[in-house]
């Protein structure tokens, strides 16, 4: 998909998103702000399910090795989105949509300044130390964490990346900033990117289909 209709339709789905749909039990995030949740099931999502086999793990590893070009950083990220059901081409795309898959990336706020691999923002994360929005680890799980808790809230793709980039005040309320919309078509594009390439992958390695 091209980021021309990617943004047009991140601007519907937005613009739909102001208010929280009925039925729904809205908590507390980590900026106090209200978030929904569900309890709907998510659809499955394939290298999930493989990374969580033993026998096609090693697989997946490698691809996402690949993608990373750190092995370890790559097994990082994997444990904390399987740890937090994230699709792995969203797990992905999203650090590198945030930091380019670099741990030591740094970006200032007027009020704020995000850190490390997925971007942790000072305000969100007040107590975390320096060093620990550094930490690939505690960086991975936190930022998996809280996509988390924007996916529930938003219970979309589209409008949970748009509060992750811009906080839910702005996402129900003010509206979303285009810079998140393009923020947002970019990482959509390259989580594509990394479905197609797996389904190569799986092109080359039909073994680890058979495993399901």
């Amino acid at each position: 998909m091209s980021r021309f209709p990617i943004l047009f339709v991140c601007t519907l789905l937005l613009a739909c998103s102001s208010t929280f749909p009925s039925g729904t039990t809205q908590y507390e995030g980590p900026r106090g702000t209200a978030a929904v949740a569900t309890g709907a099931e998510e659809p499955a999502d394939l290298g999930l399910t493989l990374y969580r086999d033993p026998r096609s793990r090693g697989e997946v590893q490698k691809f996402y090795a690949g993608v990373v070009g750190d092995d370890e950083l790559g097994r990082i990220i994997l444990l904390q989105a399987s740890a937090y059901d994230i699709p792995l081409p969203l797990a992905f795309a999203l650090a590198w949509g945030e930091s380019q898959f670099n741990p030591r990336a740094f970006n200032r706020n007027p009020q704020s300044v995000d850190r490390g691999l997925f971007q942790l923002n000072s305000r969100t994360f007040p107590h975390l130390k320096t060093d620990d929005f550094y930490d690939p680890r505690i960086n991975a799980h936190l930022g998996m964490r809280h996509l988390r808790f924007c996916l529930n809230a938003g219970q979309n793709e589209l409008v949970g990346l748009a509060i992750y980039n811009a906080g839910s005040l702005k996402v129900r309320g003010r509206g979303t900033p285009y810079n998140t919309l393009h923020h947002i078509a970019k990482i959509l594009d390259y989580r594509q990117k990394l479905e197609e390439e797996f389904t190569r992958a799986l092109l080359k390695h039909p073994g680890m289909v058979s495993v399901l």
